[in-house]
């Protein structure tokens, strides 16, 4: 969790005005997302993070 949330801090885009990290607690997990999006050609679809993290965390 602290290093999920560590990431989205240091890694969230600066050059979008305002753009802010946010948490969100639910019954069935967290969310955690920043402003930005990924780098040098990565995707949702071509990156098994998201997945991993559904499997094994929530």
């Amino acid at each position: 969790m602290r290093e999920a949330l560590a990431n989205a801090i240091c890694h969230r885009d600066y050059a979008v005005p305002g753009g802010a990290v946010s948490l969100a607690m639910h019954n069935d997990g967290i969310e955690i997302a920043n402003p930005g999006g990924f780098h040098c050609g990565v995707e949702k679809h071509n990156t098994g993070l998201l997945e991993y993290l559904m499997i094994t965390h929530f």
